[in-house]
């Protein structure tokens, strides 16, 4: 009973390490940091910005109806 457990145990181990190789999986991962860094620097310094940019746009094309 104990070989079939371990035989499970190392074929399911196999195929968690055929899935992906470790380093795509590491760059996948380091990847989503940098992603999620910039979304965040994004979303708390442009996104704030973003309505007086908008604003400024309208001021300086002398448009009535602008967005």
């Amino acid at each position: 009973m104990e070989d079939g457990g371990s035989m499970s145990r190392e074929r399911g181990c196999s195929t968690l390490r055929t899935a992906l190789p470790a380093p795509v999986a590491w760059r996948m991962a380091f990847l989503a940091w940098v992603m999620a860094f910039f979304l965040l620097v994004f979303v708390l310094f442009v996104w704030d910005d973003l309505d007086g940019m908008l604003d400024l746009a309208c001021g300086l094309s002398r448009k009535s109806g602008c967005f």
